[in-house]
C-alpha cells in the first residue's frame, strides 16, 4: 500500500496509519498500525496486523478497541508490554465489536492481529505477487522485443492476453504459467 499511495497527501497516509484497521474507544490513546510499508497486504486482507497502543496522559485509560474489516473467523491476539507476553483466540464478530484494554500512564502495548488461517492466506498473497510479477517481466519483454524488431511475435501477444485473462478470472497459476511462456521464448 505504501508504494500506491507514495504522492498522496497526508490525509489517506493518517487514515491508514490511525483508523483505517483499528479505533480506540478514547481519542486520547493512539491506535499505530505497523503495516503500512511492510507487509500491506498481509493487513488488508485481514490475516495479519500489528499495531501500537500507546496511552500518553498522566492518567490510567481503559477503552473498547475495536478491529475493522476483518474476514470471518478467529484470531489469535499477541500481547506485548514491557515484559508481559499473553496469547487470546478471539472470533471476528467480537474484535468487531471491540475488547476492552487498559494501559497505564505513558504505557505502551505491542499488538499482533493473526487470522488462525493465515498461513492459507499469505500462500496466497505469494501466488498472487508471483503471477503479477511474471505478467510484469512478460510485458516488459514484449516492449523490448518490439522495440528491437519492430514489433512483438503473435503468439507471445496472444499469450500475453491469455495470462491477463487468467489473472482478472482470478485463476493465477495459469497467469503465472502463460506470462512464463512468454518469458522462455523471449529470452
Amino acid at each position: 500500500m505504501g508504494r500506491c499511495i507514495y504522492m498522496c497527501s497526508q490525509a489517506p497516509w493518517n487514515y491508514l496509519l490511525y483508523e483505517a484497521f483499528a479505533l480506540s474507544s478514547d481519542r486520547e490513546v493512539m491506535v499505530l498500525n505497523l503495516d503500512m510499508l511492510d507487509g500491506y497486504d498481509r493487513a488488508m486482507d485481514g490475516s495479519e496486523r500489528n499495531f501500537i497502543l500507546f496511552n500518553p496522559t498522566p492518567y490510567p485509560r481503559t477503552f473498547l478497541l475495536r478491529m475493522q474489516y476483518l474476514p470471518q473467523g478467529e484470531f489469535g491476539l499477541v500481547w506485548q508490554a514491557n515484559d508481559a507476553h499473553r496469547t487470546d483466540s478471539v472470533r471476528s464478530d467480537t474484535l468487531s465489536e471491540g475488547v476492552t484494554v487498559t494501559l497505564q500512564p505513558l504505557e505502551h502495548m505491542r499488538l499482533r492481529l493473526e487470522h488462525r488461517n493465515a498461513r492459507a492466506q499469505r500462500q496466497k498473497i505469494d501466488v498472487i505477487r508471483s503471477s503479477q510479477n511474471a505478467i510484469i517481466h512478460a510485458y516488459a519483454l514484449l516492449q523490448q522485443t518490439a522495440a528491437k524488431v519492430g514489433t512483438a511475435p503473435a503468439n507471445a501477444k496472444r499469450l500475453y492476453l491469455a495470462a491477463l485473462k487468467a489473472y482478472q478470472n482470478e485463476d493465477y497459476g495459469m497467469a503465472y504459467e502463460r506470462a512464463k511462456q512468454i518469458t522462455d521464448s523471449l529470452q
